[in-house]
């Protein structure tokens, strides 16, 4: 699935697909959880960001890993409460071209 401007959606744990600026409002996922970038291999999740709060929150960063498969690996970093499942009251995916400097934007509000 693509948007109309040919950037590939964004599937959260091949359930849950998210068109850049666009899709379902919200989204949730769990530490280790896998995430694909549709199957066009030029693009890659390069950045995952979530807030767990709707205000005061501090912004976590997710570490990411890459299988042979162009599929992506949610890792979390050293947060205590990210161990948990939890659902991203606003999120950041972040996609990026494999040749170029071009950095394509992906924000969902819940």
């Amino acid at each position: 699935m693509q948007s109309s401007d040919g950037i590939p959606a964004v599937t959260l744990a091949g359930t849950i697909s998210h068109a850049p600026f666009g899709g379902p409002s919200g989204w949730q996922f769990w530490n280790q959880q896998t995430v694909s970038v549709g199957r066009d291999p030029k693009y890659r999740i390069t950045r995952l960001q979530s807030s767990q709060a709707p205000a005061g929150a501090v912004a976590q960063d997710l570490t990411l890993t890459y299988n042979t498969a162009n599929l992506v690996t949610v890792i979390t970093d050293n947060t205590a409460a990210l161990s948990e499942s939890f659902c991203g009251i606003w999120g950041q995916i972040y996609l990026s071209r494999r040749v170029g400097c071009e950095f394509v934007n992906h924000c969902q509000s819940k």
